[in-house]
């Protein structure tokens, strides 16, 4: 029983702490500004910075893959 409550755990908190490393990758990306009131120049470069975040990410796991 605890096998199965600390992997359904696991699952959960990871879930959890992705979805905050995404909420503040966007929040960086647009200076803490909300969206509604940013100019279109603004918009473009949160934009700009979300997708090298990501890109970044996606370089670090492939990194991890080769370090295996």
């Amino acid at each position: 029983m605890q096998q199965i409550l600390s992997m359904i755990l696991r699952i959960i908190m990871g879930r959890a702490i992705n979805h905050g490393i995404n909420h503040g990758v966007g929040y960086m990306a647009r200076r803490g500004k909300d969206p509604a009131t940013m100019t279109a120049e603004e918009k473009a470069t949160a934009a700009t910075a979300k997708t090298t975040a990501r890109r970044a990410r996606q370089a670090m796991r492939m990194a991890r893959r080769l370090g295996r």
